[in-house]
């Protein structure tokens, strides 16, 4: 312990992850104590996330929409805000998402739903659809296919 002659200093030290660590230091005439008040918690360099897609393969029927569920599944302690989006979609549809924006924590798989809207006037032909989750710069997408036309 110091005594009561010597000096205690705050000084703050931001790391690589732009997380502000207090450090308690303790100054001795013939030595100096350095103690931790805060240590943050980031996961390693291999914790990410998947994503994968239910019906990966959809018919533009007469009722304008369809809708499969997408599943998230973090790794080794990704635990992030993840916001979902869509590319690749038919001109004139839209992708709308059940949440739209959710947490990732731990080992929870979350699933979301994702109803695609096309109009009628879609032309016949195969759409690939990138279904991507976005956390911070990290992105993981599921293609689904969509089918406007008729077999044979």
């Amino acid at each position: 312990m110091p005594d009561s002659g010597s000096f205690h200093r705050i000084a703050m030290i931001r790391d690589v992850a732009n997380v502000v660590v207090l450090l308690a230091i303790a100054g001795l005439s013939t030595a100096c104590q350095v103690s931790s008040a805060y240590t943050p918690i980031v996961p390693g360099p291999s914790a990410a996330f998947e994503m994968t897609c239910g019906n990966v393969s959809l018919n533009l029927g007469a009722s304008g929409s369809v809708t499969t569920t997408c599943t998230v599944m973090p790794s080794k302690g990704f635990s992030e805000l993840v916001s979902m989006g869509c590319a690749g979609l038919p001109t004139g549809s839209r992708c709308d998402f059940e949440p739209e924006v959710f947490r990732l924590s731990g080992a929870t798989n979350p699933s979301f739903a994702v109803t695609i809207t096309y109009q009628q006037t879609v032309p016949m032909g195969t759409y690939h659809v990138h279904v991507t989750g976005t956390a911070g710069t990290m992105s993981r997408s599921a293609t689904v296919t969509l089918v406007k036309g008729t077999l044979g």
